[in-house]
């Protein structure tokens, strides 16, 4: 597939060594722009985001800041980005890849700035995001950690946890934040049985 349009981005973007569309994760999603698109309609329209829809399957998305200006820029083929707002102060612009792993970026309000790509997110809260993260990817497996941490600032707050996952594309069926985003309820499936697991994970604890 070819990249037709990079994104147009005028807000800083948080931990800029690895910001921005990570090419890695979404390079393979074929890009559009704007003036491209064929009979353009809003589908989606709200006061920090907009969607526009064109012939042939095309979508193309602006994200706004405050002052209700452009920030960034973006359009892709064939399907389009899920956008919504978090904690009435956060985009999320989200890209399903299949077997329920998706790509995911944020732009706060009240930073004015846009969060790294993260990849296979599974809970969010109060710009705290837990995700699985592979470290070595000629190791997929045994580099597999579960990571804590601010979105936008690591400094912020950080945290890994080794845990028994199987050998699945998507091991973690659900997580969500606690307890006041204290600790983390994660539900996977571990170990060569598949076997269901909820546990409990202290945010405070090292």
């Amino acid at each position: 597939m070819i990249l037709l349009a990079s994104t147009a981005c005028t807000a800083p973007i948080i931990e800029s060594a690895s910001s921005g569309l990570d090419t890695n994760i979404v390079g393979a999603e074929k890009r559009v722009v704007a003036s491209n698109l064929v009979n353009p309609r809003t589908i989606i329209d709200e006061p920090y985001f907009k969607m526009l829809e064109g012939d042939g399957f095309e979508y193309y998305y602006y994200i706004y800041d405050n002052n209700k200006e452009v920030v960034e820029e973006n359009g892709f083929a064939r399907k389009p980005p899920s956008l919504s707002l978090l904690d009435d102060s956060v985009v999320n612009i989200r890209m399903g890849m299949g077997t329920g792993i998706a790509w995911d970026r944020y732009y706060s309000l009240e930073r004015d700035a846009f969060s790294k790509t993260f990849y296979y997110v599974r809970a969010y809260s109060d710009e705290l995001i837990a995700y699985v993260h592979v470290f070595d990817t000629h190791n997929t497996f045994e580099t597999s950690r579960l990571v804590i941490r601010n979105a936008f600032d690591k400094s912020q707050y950080y945290k890994e946890v080794k845990l028994d996952f199987s050998r699945a594309d998507a091991p973690v069926k659900e997580a969500r934040f606690i307890n006041d985003n204290t600790q983390l309820e994660i539900t996977y499936v571990a170990g060569e049985g598949f076997r269901e697991i909820t546990e409990i994970i202290d945010l405070n604890e090292p």
